[in-house]
């Protein structure tokens, strides 16, 4: 559902048809909204169309868990149950690499306005460079422990600056 905030009136309203959607993102350039399903798929959706524009298979046969796209709208980042978390380049919709997380599958994931792409898995979070978007890295430049926390539920940047809360 979309709805206008500064009046209190509904929009418009979609199904997906899909099932349920665990994981909703904004693409900060172009306002389209992210969907992640619970049967590997993506779906890219706007208010005007009743339809979604794009259908992406990111994850197969495992739910995405989580989802990030970078401030130019270019890569989006996606984190299945199958403890891959997968890089794709939106203009082209094609993964350009993929990472294993270690210690369970990606439960948060954000890029910072700085690029630094940051993933908590299980009670670990690794931090990797802005280049991991565009090749791949062989290792993280940092990671950090919680152990015996339970897994992380959410990691998220703090605008204009590289702090990351977790």
């Amino acid at each position: 559902k979309y709805h206008d905030t500064s009046i209190g009136s509904l929009v418009s309203t979609h199904r997906t048809k899909l099932g349920p959607c665990d994981v909703m993102t904004q693409n900060p350039s172009n306002a389209i909204i992210h969907l992640g399903h619970m049967n590997g798929v993506v779906t890219l959706w706007t208010p005007a169309s009743s339809e979604y524009l794009v259908k992406m298979l990111c994850h197969k046969g495992a739910p995405v868990r989580a989802i990030a796209v970078d401030k130019t709208g270019q890569y989006m980042v996606t984190g299945g149950a199958d403890s891959q978390v997968k890089v794709w380049d939106l203009r082209m919709y094609k993964e350009t690499h993929a990472y294993y997380t270690r210690g369970g599958p990606p439960t948060s994931i954000d890029i910072s306005q700085r690029g630094i792409l940051g993933i908590g898995h299980g009670c670990h979070t690794t931090f990797w460079s802005p280049d991991a978007l565009k090749i791949k890295m062989k290792d993280p430049y940092m990671s950090h422990n919680i152990p015996g926390r339970g897994p992380v539920e959410t990691l998220q940047f703090r605008p204009f600056e590289d702090v990351c809360g977790i």
